[in-house]
């Protein structure tokens, strides 16, 4: 194994200590209120963030993830934001800061491992662009320092991006694929559905002589993670969660024009 070069060692220190930096600037002053209208008329910055960590809160507080017995927020229960926020705030306590550094350290940790990703097929300056561009980014500042799902989600798609950049030549590549892709729509956000297609199309163009049989695969593994995970999480309360879906597909805002 060929030793990095002096220069890469020192790109490679500066990218940590870019991250180092950028982490704790973003942890700091997180009982601070978001800005207003940031994204338009809407105020979801104040309002959102709260129902997805609410039954890890109750949890701590009345020793009780649900007192009121109110399905329709059943999916953010199984959400990897609100699983992070169980273990997180039996670590730290439950808090306003505790609830905000949950979504810090997943967004952070979606960092680290799209770097990790970067590493297998990019040079030291590189990791060192993405990691100034991701924390100086202001939408991912501001958002990525609550408990969206939306973090959630970007964990698990840097968890893709770096399984397919290391282990996408073995067998089992594409299966490990489908299965984060489920759990990306399952336990992160419904629209990370979205990066099934583009694993699809990325095993496509790749020329790969048995790209046909990679991407059976890969949608073998995502269907029977999604009904795993659907009846592991949700159970009995089927209903609910298939509301919630068609609310957030197209019932939110109808069909897209797109």
């Amino acid at each position: 194994m060929k030793k990095p070069s002096v220069s890469n060692i020192i790109l490679y220190a500066c990218t940590l200590l870019v991250v180092i930096a950028g982490t704790v600037f973003w942890a700091s002053d997180l009982t601070l209120d978001p800005p207003m209208y940031f994204s338009g008329l809407g105020q979801s910055l104040s309002t959102d963030p709260a129902q997805y960590v609410y039954h890890a809160r109750n949890n701590i507080v009345f020793d009780d993830p649900d007192p009121f017995d109110y399905p329709r927020w059943l999916v953010y229960q199984r959400s990897l934001t609100s699983l992070t926020a169980h273990v997180w705030f039996a670590i730290a306590g439950a808090s306003l800061k505790q609830a905000n550094m949950v979504g810090l350290l997943l967004s952070i940790g979606g960092l680290i491992f799209f770097l990790l990703a970067a590493m297998r097929h990019h040079r030291p300056w590189v990791l060192l662009v993405i990691a100034a561009l991701y924390l100086v980014n202001v939408s991912l500042f501001v958002h990525g320092r609550l408990s969206y799902l939306e973090n959630g989600l970007i964990f698990i798609t840097a968890l893709l991006f770096f399984a397919y950049s290391w282990w996408a030549d073995r067998r089992w590549g594409p299966i490990v694929c489908g299965v984060l892709i489920g759990a990306a729509m399952l336990m992160g956000k419904l629209f990370g559905v979205l990066l099934l297609p583009a694993l699809v199309l990325a095993e496509w163009f790749s020329g790969r002589e048995d790209r046909v049989r990679r991407i059976v695969k890969s949608l073998v593994a995502f269907f029977a993670t999604i009904v795993v995970l659907i009846f592991t999480l949700y159970g009995t309360h089927l209903s609910a969660v298939s509301g919630y879906f068609g609310e957030q597909s197209y019932g939110l805002r109808g069909f897209p024009a797109g």
